[in-house]
């Protein structure tokens, strides 16, 4: 075995900063599980292209991430002055709007939404968001069970298109 001797107090890399992306044990092919993530920043969340390139989805918490089994939960963002496209789920979910204006389309009837407000749609339902003109849409999404995130992180902005 081949030994190497460090002078004391030098500082040295640890593996997952020299083989940056995946660890040692996975670069070898020894699968490692992801530690579960119970507290995440918005920072830290799996982000990309919203269905529809209309804004930005960031995946908070969902069954990869933070082992829920029950539900996800997202922070999305959409642009200003974007028309969302109709679309359903086969799974409940909520949003929660933080900041911003729109129109929530839930089977075919209108409803206009802001901060503070919480919006339900049933499993199956047709529903789209049109955004106000005047700010960009933030809202939190959940669903339950959880499924249509995984869709996003695979297709972005094609994940709700029919297929």
């Amino acid at each position: 075995m081949n030994r190497v001797h460090i002078k004391k107090g030098t500082r040295v890399p640890s593996l997952r900063q020299r083989l940056p992306g995946r660890s040692a044990e996975q670069k070898i092919g020894k699968e490692i599980p992801m530690e579960k993530k119970y507290v995440v920043s918005l920072k830290d969340a799996v982000t990309g292209v919203l269905h529809g390139g209309g804004g930005t989805f960031r995946i908070l918490i969902d069954q990869e991430s933070s082992g829920a089994k029950y539900f996800s939960c997202l922070v999305n963002t959409m642009k200003k002055g974007v028309k969302g496209s109709e679309h359903k789920h086969d799974v409940e979910h909520l949003w929660y709007i933080l900041s911003g204006k729109g129109t929530m389309y839930i089977g075919g009837k209108a409803y206009e939404v802001g901060p503070e407000m919480a919006v339900f749609a049933p499993a199956g339902e047709l529903h789209r968001i049109d955004v106000g003109p005047d700010e960009d849409l933030t809202y939190v999404v959940v669903y339950a069970p959880p499924g249509p995130e995984q869709q996003l992180k695979k297709f972005g902005a094609k994940a709700f298109d029919q297929r």
